[in-house]
């Protein structure tokens, strides 16, 4: 995911300016204290002037004749541009936006899943299961699982030969990787294997409805084991599949 670097003076300011317009430390309708800033930051005012360029592209600021530079109501907001996205993650995870997520993710990913077992090639397959058994080979190092699992939706994504598709999977990448993050901190057992598994194997022989519903079944999973790392719900009563539960999972 491309996101505006955070390297040199220019940098840090985007970056410093955009986390705190996100945590409301700088309010919608309030106005950019340009003096203090330019003060604050030790920069020039060209500096701060293409800094606030770049926050303008995303939605976040407004230059306004005779006011000066305001940050926008949270509508104006560009929320799938890659650094509004990881922005949204720095500290504190935002559960309200997590769950906005997983929503979106049970739109989406079930029906590409279904155009991936539909138009896969050999070599998409192949892209598939490599990420796959990265992942499981990796089983119980988190850090690498989470790494590993998001390179397997990409690689799902990618199969469908749909570029819009995969472009929006690339934008919510930071988030993914902070709910990744959250539900295997719960979720210790080999069950999210089973589940991806179910996924993998049925895009590999083109089972279209198959792919779809195991797909769903994992997102759901997941939902609900960050809603437990959040505190929202209890812990789900869940354990490894059986081999028939996952063959059925296979054929659905």
């Amino acid at each position: 995911m491309a996101t505006y670097s955070r390297r040199g003076i220019h940098g840090r300011v985007v970056h410093d300016i955009g986390i705190r317009i996100l945590r409301g430390e700088l309010p919608p309708g309030s106005l950019i204290e340009t003096d203090a800033l330019l003060e604050e930051y030790d920069v020039s005012r060209t500096v701060l002037r293409e800094s606030l360029k770049v926050l303008s592209a995303k939605g976040l600021v407004d230059a306004l004749p005779k006011r000066g530079t305001i940050v926008r109501q949270r509508s104006h907001w560009n929320l799938l541009d890659p650094d509004i996205v990881a922005w949204q993650f720095e500290g504190e995870p935002d559960s309200s936006y997590i769950g906005q997520l997983n929503e979106v993710r049970r739109i989406f990913e079930p029906s590409g899943a279904r155009l991936a077992a539909e138009r896969a090639t050999e070599d998409d397959i192949h892209a598939i299961r490599a990420a796959f058994d990265t992942m499981r080979s990796h089983h119980g190092n988190a850090e690498a699982v989470v790494r590993d699992d998001l390179r397997l939706h990409q690689a799902i994504l990618s199969a469908t030969h749909n570029e819009l598709l995969l472009r929006f999977g690339v934008l919510i990448e930071a988030g993914l990787i902070v709910r990744n993050r959250l539900a295997f901190s719960v979720n210790h057992d080999e069950t999210y294997l089973d589940l991806h598994a179910a996924v993998v194997e049925a895009i590999a022989r083109r089972d279209p409805d198959a792919a779809e519903a195991a797909m769903l079944t994992l997102i759901t999973t997941a939902s609900e084991d960050t809603d437990f790392a959040l505190g929202k719900r209890n812990i789900p009563e869940r354990a490894s599949l059986t081999k028939g539960q996952r063959a059925s999972l296979a054929s659905a």
